[in-house]
């Protein structure tokens, strides 16, 4: 099945960041199909290990730092949803009040 939504969020070295990330879009999304995409980009830290598996979360990772362009690039590629969302690891975008805007 085609997610409606897909969250694409490249990361590097946010090993503090992704776990809250990750909960609180679960949360704002969980009335809506959706995947949340994470596009390691290289990190050094243990940001892959702090992303919790589940069916509606997807990694790609990269051997090394390529920079954001290309993590996004490779992000929007993959994508599976109806409507690609682009997202900060960073928790600079408060995903509680997002989902209302991202539908159609």
């Amino acid at each position: 099945m085609t997610p409606q939504i897909s969250v694409i969020i490249p990361v590097y070295n946010e090993e503090g960041n992704v776990a809250q990330l990750q909960s609180e879009l679960a949360w704002a999304l969980k009335e809506i199909s959706h995947e949340l995409l994470f596009v390691d980009d290289g990190s050094r830290d243990r940001t892959i290990e702090q992303i919790k598996a589940a069916p509606d979360v997807r990694i790609l990772e990269f051997k090394k730092n390529t920079g954001q362009s290309a993590a996004i690039y490779a992000g929007l590629a993959a994508a599976r949803g109806e409507i690609l969302v682009l997202m900060d690891g960073d928790l600079q975008n408060d995903p509680a009040i997002s989902p209302g805007c991202w539908r159609r």
